[in-house]
């Protein structure tokens, strides 16, 4: 659900797009989420457990580089140093690749 409400819809797999929602901005939501989440709670999505996270705060740091929301991009950006990504790449998650490629466009 975090994940749709970050995108701004449903991602359709037939047209391999998102269908956006009517009067949703998904970019103040991912500047919310950024504000409330706690960083070591958006780390450990990623990084802990089955890692089924990733694709969330890969979706919010999608948002946050379409919409250059610059503030939020850096707050992200600082919870995933170099020891997290590292955990994240050596991790099985599904998505890290997607994760880690979503974090360097921050």
């Amino acid at each position: 659900m975090y994940k749709s409400l970050l995108q701004g819809g449903h991602f359709n797999k037939k047209t391999q797009s998102v269908e956006l929602m009517k009067n949703w901005d998904a970019s103040k939501f991912a500047s919310a989420f950024v504000d409330i989440i706690p960083p070591k709670t958006a780390v450990a999505m990623c990084s802990d457990g089955e890692r089924n996270g990733s694709f969330v705060i890969a979706a919010l740091c999608e948002t946050l580089v379409k919409n250059d929301k610059k503030a939020e991009k850096q707050k992200v950006k600082s919870w995933f140093g170099e020891k997290e990504k590292a955990a994240i790449k050596e991790g099985g998650g599904r998505g890290k690749l997607l994760l880690l490629e979503t974090l360097e466009l921050l």
